[in-house]
This record gives structure tokens, sequence and C-alpha cells, in this order.
């Protein structure tokens, strides 16, 4: 079964790539299995002979061999699944981040834009204060990152968004 990606350009995209990528080997290892077990049994040796019975010995060996090759592939398989999961929880992250940050944004832009034309004198002292801190937010989060953009991780912790310290 030949193996139709590149890992070159997936790392930090799609994780259904190296899922699809980890099914793959998963399947290249069990095809690495059955071969194994064709050259460990001497599938198609017919002769009894000491010979013979050397020459099967040395077929067992090949099949371990091949079964260790199968590990092998095995272990990449588990490894880019791993990775696909890994992506996932940190594009998770960084979704949930962009999204509580462009929330305190809004809610920042909105107490600025409710506060505007109040001169500084007639705002209480609590007034004052949110549109102090609201002006802070739009300031920290300056021109918002791109959309997905792993930057958003230091955003939340910039504006001190819970659970969000990159």
């Amino acid at each position: 079964m030949p193996v139709r990606h590149t890992v070159a350009g997936m790392i930090g995209g799609d994780p259904t790539h190296l899922d699809d990528l980890a099914r793959q080997l998963r399947a290249l290892g069990a095809e690495v299995a059955q071969a194994a077990e064709r050259i460990a049994t001497g599938e198609g040796v017919a002769w009894a002979s000491t010979a013979a019975e050397s020459f099967r010995d040395r077929l067992r060996s090949h099949g371990r061999w091949v079964l260790s090759c199968r590990d092998e592939v095995l272990d990449a398989a588990a490894a880019f699944a791993a990775l696909a999961d890994a992506l996932r929880q940190r594009q998770a992250a960084i979704a949930a981040a962009e999204h509580a940050v462009l929330g305190l944004l809004a809610h920042a832009r909105d107490t600025i834009e409710s506060l505007v034309g109040i001169s500084h004198e007639e705002l209480s002292e609590a007034d004052r204060h949110r549109l102090a801190t609201a002006h802070e937010v739009v300031d920290r989060v300056g021109r918002p990152p791109l959309r997905g953009s792993p930057e958003w991780l230091d955003v939340a912790a910039s504006v001190h968004v819970r659970g969000h310290h990159g």
C-alpha cells in the first residue's frame, strides 16, 4: 500500500491528514504481518531434509525480523495518531482563546462606545474604571491575529483570559 502523504506539509495543518497517514501505516503493518507469517512458515517449501530444516530456521528468523519491521510501522502509526490528537487539542485551545479574546474585545468596544461623549468629570468612579479597563484591553489586543493563529494564545494570556496561558 503506497503512503500518499508527506509529513513536511502537514505539521500544524489538518489533523485528518495525520489520521489518514496513521490509518495507512496500520494497514501497511497488517500487510507486513501477513508477509512475515508467510515467510516464517516457509510457505511453498515442500521438501524435507536437513538443508530444508536449516532453510526453514532461517526463514523463521527472517520472519521475526519482518515482524519487528511491522512493529516499527505500527509505532509510527501510533505516533502520527498521537500527533493528530495533540494538534486537535492545540487547535481547540487556539479557537477557545480566539473566541474569548474576541468576546472580551467586543465587550470593551461596547463599553467605550457607551461612554463616548460623557466628560471624564461626569463619569462615576466605576465608569472611569470600566473605561480604563476597556481601553487597556483594546490596547493590549491591538491588531488581532489572523483567524486560527497560535498567536491567539499569547493575546489571551496578555489580557488575562482564564485558562489560556500559551
